[in-house]
């Protein structure tokens, strides 16, 4: 008996310091993986793996089995294919998928089959068709439109793709004019051989013939109207209902959703909204990557404006002849002066020349604070200009041209008469790649 009370006392005691531990250290948690991450063992930090999305590609040779790589953001280069794909490849806006068309050998079939695929940053490759036509990835990235024989299909997830058709064909003389996807939702139109005019909500997957005889499609495209050409003058359809804008028109050949009618110019909003910029002019204009600006040089001066929800606001008004100029949606602007053979950037209020001679659109670009650009005097030396700095020299003879991203400004030397050169990155001693003909 008394053992047996000896060994209940020190039991109390026992669970007595272990209660009195409990409150100094605080309560357990309930679920041991609340503490997951917060402590490491060896004492390390744990490396957070950077992700790699898809901004370029980048070919090479110049023979018709040329290599195509992926250009990541991380700065590598992944092989696409071993001989050289069909067209250009497609990305989405957030880079995580890269859209191809490539024909390779099927051992099922024992020939080649071209395909339409998609590949994701995991490595993931999907087949979203056989033998694909006409495609076109809508602007936010969500969906993607694409024509093969048996019709016109929508897929939405590209990891596992599902298509489901919405129509008949698609017309061939002018793919970009005859398909589009809307900006602020999900609807598409599309033009047939014929002429037939489609109009699909993607929502409700509900395809409406909106006209028999149409000749053009009209950027832009939303759920309740779609712009068109036909037979009388230039339409739209609001909700299904046809109604004559004009018999007589004026398109912008460089951006659809512009034009002249009735002795007033005109802005498809992305939601489809007809906003009248007539104060503004539609001739010689450019607009930002994210349209946030848009810069007409149609007169003896540069106007800048803001491009709002209900219209237009000039913010900035430059003298000059101005005969190329690129802006972008920070604002910045960059010209080039034919009659002065300039070539600059607008800086405090002013044009600040950067060249002596003229540079083409395609040589020159602006990002996040610097513009590059390749001289035209005969040494195709590329420049590089930071805001508030000097003009600094990048490399000798950049006879490929420059393509610039997040990573810096991707250029071409010493292109030889194949069509190849050696790929560098800005800021880096090392060759990216050599024997390389395109990099886009």
């Amino acid at each position: 008996m008394k053992k047996l009370l000896l060994l209940l006392t020190l039991f109390l005691a026992l669970s007595l310091v272990s209660c009195d531990e409990k409150e100094k250290n605080g309560p357990t948690p309930d679920n041991k993986t609340e503490n997951v991450g917060e402590v490491n063992p060896t004492g390390d930090k744990e490396e957070v793996k950077e992700e790699e999305l898809y901004v370029g590609y980048v070919t090479t040779s110049y023979s018709s089995w040329r290599k195509t790589y992926s250009l990541m953001s991380t700065g590598k280069l992944n092989l696409l294919s071993e001989r050289q794909i069909y067209g250009t490849p497609s990305t989405t806006p957030d880079g995580k998928y890269i859209f191809y068309r490539h024909t390779e050998y099927d051992s099922t079939t024992q020939d080649y089959e071209e395909r339409l695929f998609v590949l994701n940053t995991d490595g993931k490759r999907s087949i979203i068709t056989t033998d694909p036509k006409a495609y076109k990835i809508d602007r936010g990235g969500k969906y993607v439109v694409f024509e093969n024989k048996e019709g016109v299909w929508y897929v939405d997830n590209f990891d596992e793709p599902n298509p489901v058709r919405i129509g008949d064909n698609i017309g061939y003389y002018d793919m970009w004019s005859m398909l589009y996807t809307g900006v602020a939702d999900k609807s598409v139109a599309f033009m047939t051989e014929e002429g037939k005019l489609y109009h699909t909500d993607l929502d409700t997957m509900t395809t409406t013939l909106v006209c028999e005889n149409a000749t053009r499609l009209l950027d832009r495209v939303s759920k309740d109207r779609v712009y068109y050409i036909a037979d009388g003058g230039l339409y739209v359809s609001i909700n299904g209902t046809s109604e004559l804008i004009s018999a007589e028109y004026r398109l912008n050949s460089d951006y659809p959703a512009f034009f002249g009618a009735n002795g007033n110019y005109h802005y498809i909003a992305k939601d489809g909204r007809l906003i009248d910029i007539t104060n503004v002019g539609a001739s010689h204009i450019t607009l930002s990557p994210n349209e946030k600006y848009l810069a007409n040089y149609a007169s003896k001066e540069l106007v800048v404006y803001a491009l709002g929800e209900v219209g237009v606001e000039e913010v900035a008004r430059y003298a000059g002849e101005f005969t190329a100029v690129e802006v972008y949606d920070d604002g910045t602007v960059i010209a080039s002066d034919a009659k002065q053979k300039a070539f600059g950037v607008f800086e405090n209020g002013a044009f600040k020349p950067l060249s002596e001679c003229f540079i083409l659109m395609k040589n020159a670009e602006y990002h996040n604070g610097k513009v590059y650009f390749i001289l035209s005097d005969g040494s195709a030396n590329l420049m590089r200009y930071t805001l508030g700095g000097e003009v600094e020299l990048v490399k000798e003879n950049a006879n490929g041209g420059i393509f610039v991203n997040a990573n810096g400004c991707y250029y071409i030397t010493d292109k030889d008469s194949n069509g190849c050169g050696t790929l560098w990155l800005d800021g880096k001693s090392e060759a990216v790649r050599e024997n390389v003909s395109a990099i886009k």
